[in-house]
């Protein structure tokens, strides 16, 4: 993994093995970065994407183990209970052209990850919703 400042965005890429999650929170760690946006490209080889269950108040999981294009990556960086939470949903696609998404849990990188990170200037924290069960922003 490799990123620079760029301005006030941070550009990042991510190499074969890396993890999605693990790098941005250690990117997030040395570069301070406590609130922000997160947009990425690239392909992986494989993923756990999430959807959330209300009537459970849990996630029901997906593992995705074959290569994929990582087609859009979105999400956020907050704060709940002082430590960084990240908060990211994925898009993949195979080589039959399906796609398959969801709530992203991890995904390693199978060839490259292009990724925008670019902070907010608060601090955006987290608390847990008692009427859907997820840690929600606290505004």
């Amino acid at each position: 993994m490799k990123y620079t400042k760029n301005g006030g965005v941070i550009t990042a890429r991510l190499d074969i093995d890396d993890e999605i999650i693990a790098s941005l929170e250690k990117i997030c760690r040395e570069m301070n970065i406590r609130a922000a946006r997160v947009h990425a490209i690239g392909a992986v080889k494989n993923a756990t994407v999430a959807m959330f269950d209300f009537e459970k108040g849990d996630y029901n999981e997906n593992k995705l183990d074959r290569f994929m294009e990582l087609l859009n990556l979105e999400g956020n960086v907050t704060e709940m209970n002082g430590e960084t939470y990240i908060h990211l949903h994925a898009v993949f696609g195979d080589h039959d052209a399906r796609a398959f998404g969801g709530h992203l849990k991890s995904a390693v990188i199978g060839a490259t990850c292009e990724m925008f990170i670019e902070p907010v200037e608060n601090v955006i924290d987290r608390v847990k919703d008692d009427k859907t069960g997820l840690n929600i922003f606290d505004i």
